[in-house]
């Protein structure tokens, strides 16, 4: 039996995580939270193989959290997504916090595709 690696989702929008979770639940063990606190305390409590985040949240947004997850625990595959490209993306990707960028609605078949995983 194949070892699936953990995604946690972060969106503040709760039907897209229901949308997402229906769409990766059959390649990934999933984690889900809606903001960086709920994030952050999963980090800190479960293992986290990948992240993938929205950008646009109240608060502290996912490049924030992303920025965080890069110095704490950067061996975490690190993703961003957006209906919209964030201002500093080209600044996210440069300097690593975000590995690739996805805009809404993320295909699945890309983001499997990106890790190395089979469709």
């Amino acid at each position: 039996m194949e070892t699936l690696l953990h995604l946690l989702l972060v969106d503040d929008d709760a039907l897209v995580l229901q949308a997402q979770q229906r769409i990766f639940s059959k390649y990934f063990h999933l984690l889900k939270a809606e903001n960086y606190d709920q994030a952050w305390t999963i980090l800190q409590t479960r293992h986290v193989d990948i992240v993938l985040s929205d950008y646009d949240m109240p608060g502290k947004n996912g490049g924030m959290l992303l920025q965080a997850i890069k110095q704490t625990y950067p061996h975490i595959r690190r993703f961003l997504n957006s209906g919209s490209s964030p201002r500093d993306l080209p600044n996210l990707l440069a300097s690593g916090v975000a590995e690739k960028f996805f805009e809404k609605p993320t295909i699945v078949n890309d983001f499997v595709q990106v890790l190395g995983l089979p469709v």
